[in-house]
């Protein structure tokens, strides 16, 4: 049973990695710059944001997918904004939807791709060009490191010529972030165009959001502790839930504090089977992703459980799927099956993997 289980939660996370990526929400299309049409718009990670916008005017109609040479942008509403624009990439010219930060006089626009992120300025009739210098891995003292993404100052200097009062900043700023850029390009705004329109377009996310997530369930130790157990046996706990938006938005650092009893045997030297009873302390370390903003929300975890009632602690890979359902705004009923397992390759379930113990819990999160 358990086997037919785990296999499922894999087919699960897999299927909703494929298809459950999909979320429409509430924004427009600009077939040109003043040509607007309403409906809802797939709000996918940044790196598919520049490439194709799949819009619909209802949520029952088919849905379009426009590339950055059929539309002029797209937006959410009260939300990220993309423009059509040509870039140089490796040489060659391609547009791709940028994302519009700050409009004004000087524009400052976004984007990421599977490796690094990207800022770039335009200013009047200047070309768009790149101000980030993306992250790479240097050596130090025979030491590897990833650097942040560097600012090219000299360049951002150029486009703000005409405000030499803001050089001084321009030569503390070390890094790129939307933060500093966004207040650059706004201090330039004020003191150069104060009449002029200056558009920020950044969504604002909140700076801070932990999910709090008391859970009771049962649990089956198939193998842990160097014993075996056949017997379900009830456990509770805590889990908190760190949201990361800077690196998706529907991504959170799961962990907290489960406890339970385990009743199970060992086998003495004869075979025979003694009972015995292991007091449980697992803390996840995971990453949880919750699919789709909705009444019912699919969520899947993976990462590690560690148990810190053995000698030496254990460590065990572990999956988690299951579902939010909505209350109220804050408060979500949870529904989740989890699975520790032991794999020849560690964390990627394989032919060998053998499942330590799975569990289902109840459950409710409340947002603070």
């Amino acid at each position: 049973m358990y086997k037919f289980l785990f296999t499922l939660a894999l087919l699960v996370i897999f299927k909703l990695t494929l298809y459950s990526q999909a979320e429409f929400v509430p924004g427009y299309i600009l077939k040109s710059e003043h040509d607007t049409i309403f409906g809802w718009i797939d709000y996918s990670v940044n790196k598919s944001n520049i490439v194709k916008c799949r819009f619909r005017k209802t949520e029952k109609d088919p849905v379009q997918t426009f590339s950055p040479t059929e539309i002029y942008g797209y937006r959410f509403i009260d939300s990220k904004y993309y423009v059509s624009r040509e870039m140089e990439i490796n040489g060659v010219p391609k547009k791709i939807f940028l994302e519009y930060l700050v409009e004004g006089t000087v524009d400052l626009y976004y984007y990421r791709d599977i490796t690094d992120e990207h800022y770039f300025l335009g200013k009047n009739k200047l070309p768009i060009k790149e101000i980030s210098i993306p992250q790479k891995i240097v050596s130090v003292d025979g030491k590897q490191y990833e650097r942040d993404i560097f600012i090219q100052r000299n360049l951002v200097k150029f486009y703000l010529k005409d405000c030499p009062e803001l050089f001084s900043e321009i030569d503390q700023l070390q890094v790129c972030s939307h933060k500093s850029l966004i207040q650059l390009i706004k201090k330039y705004h004020d003191i150069k165009c104060p009449n002029d329109i200056c558009l920020i377009y950044q969504k604002k996310l909140p700076k801070f959001r932990v999910d709090i997530q008391p859970i009771i369930g049962m649990t089956n130790v198939n193998w842990l502790f160097g014993f075996e157990s056949n017997n379900y046996t009830f456990h509770c706990g805590i889990l908190s839930y760190f949201w990361l938006p800077l690196r998706n938005e529907k991504m959170f650092l799961k962990t907290g504090l489960i406890i339970d009893q385990v009743n199970g045997y060992k086998l003495n030297s004869n075979g025979e089977k003694i009972n015995d009873i292991k007091n449980s302390i697992k803390i996840p370390m995971q990453i949880h992703y919750q699919f789709l903003n909705s009444d019912i929300t699919p969520v899947a975890s993976a990462g590690l459980n560690i148990y810190t009632t053995t000698v030496p602690v254990m460590i065990l890979p572990a999956l988690s799927v299951g579902v939010n359902a909505k209350i109220t705004d804050n408060l979500y009923a949870t529904l989740s099956a989890d699975f520790d397992y032991y794999s020849m390759v560690f964390v990627i379930p394989f032919k060998d993997t053998k499942i330590a113990s799975y569990s289902l819990n109840i459950g409710v999160a409340v947002k603070l």
